[in-house]
């Protein structure tokens, strides 16, 4: 016997769907559903798959805050970021990225927050 054989034999692969009797028997007590049946009404997934993947989702969606840039220009730009998931230092990458665009380098001038962070920075040469 194969292992996927004893594996269905054991109920391991679908525990989660309740067993029904052969399409064309009829047992007392049976609703009248066959696999067929439940197959065609069903997405085959278990209840809390579909609420599992929305919070790794959510979870990777959160971890992946990368700072905002607001207002670049040649004279400067503001930084908006999520202290969390993002450190100083990515957060003068960023500037800096922008500012070299200009040819110039970032210079932080101010930051404010506690969680979301503003940082100004100026474009100097």
């Amino acid at each position: 016997m194969s292992l996927a054989a004893g594996e269905r034999q054991a109920g391991l692969l679908r525990p989660w769907l309740p067993r029904f009797p052969a399409p064309g028997s009829r047992q007392s007590g049976s609703a009248g559903l066959t696999r067929e049946r439940l197959r065609a009404t069903s997405t085959g997934m278990k209840p809390c798959a579909i609420p599992s993947l929305i919070l790794v989702a959510a979870a990777l969606t959160a971890c992946t805050t990368a700072p905002r840039a607001i207002n670049p220009s040649q004279e400067g730009t503001i930084i908006r970021y999520d202290e969390f998931f993002t450190s100083q230092a990515e957060a003068l990458a960023a500037a800096q990225k922008i500012c070299a665009g200009y040819g110039r380098n970032a210079v932080l001038q101010n930051r404010t927050g506690t969680t979301e962070i503003i940082a100004s920075y100026s474009c100097e040469r």
